[in-house]
C-alpha cells in the first residue's frame, strides 16, 4: 500500500490575486470619494408664482398690534398651581 505524501504549498502571490486587490482597493477609494467629497449638483427649481409673490411681502408687527380688536389682550399665561406628584419615598412597598 503506497502512501502519498504531498508537498505543502507555498503561499504565492499570483498576478491575479494582486489585480483582484488592486480592484478591491480601488473601488472602496472611488466609493470613499463620492461618499466623502463629491458635492451633488443641485438642480435648480423655479419657484412657483405664489412663493414670489409671499417673498415680497414685509410684515410689520406693530400693525396686527396696535389694532384695537387687540388692545384689551392680555399676553400672559397664569402658572399652573403646583401639584404634589408621587410618593415622598418611592423606595418603599406598597
Amino acid at each position: 500500500m503506497a502512501i502519498v505524501i504531498e508537498e505543502e504549498q507555498k503561499n504565492k502571490l499570483g498576478m491575479l490575486s494582486i489585480a483582484g486587490w488592486f480592484v478591491i482597493l480601488a473601488l472602496i477609494a472611488v466609493g470613499a470619494y463620492y461618499i466623502f467629497f463629491k458635492k451633488p449638483e443641485l438642480i435648480p427649481l423655479p419657484l412657483p408664482g405664489s412663493a414670489v409673490e409671499l417673498s415680497a411681502i414685509t410684515l410689520d408687527p406693530s400693525l396686527i398690534v396696535e389694532r384695537p380688536d387687540f388692545a384689551g389682550r392680555n399676553g400672559r399665561i397664569s402658572p399652573a398651581p403646583p401639584a404634589s406628584v408621587g410618593r415622598s419615598n418611592p423606595f418603599i412597598g406598597f
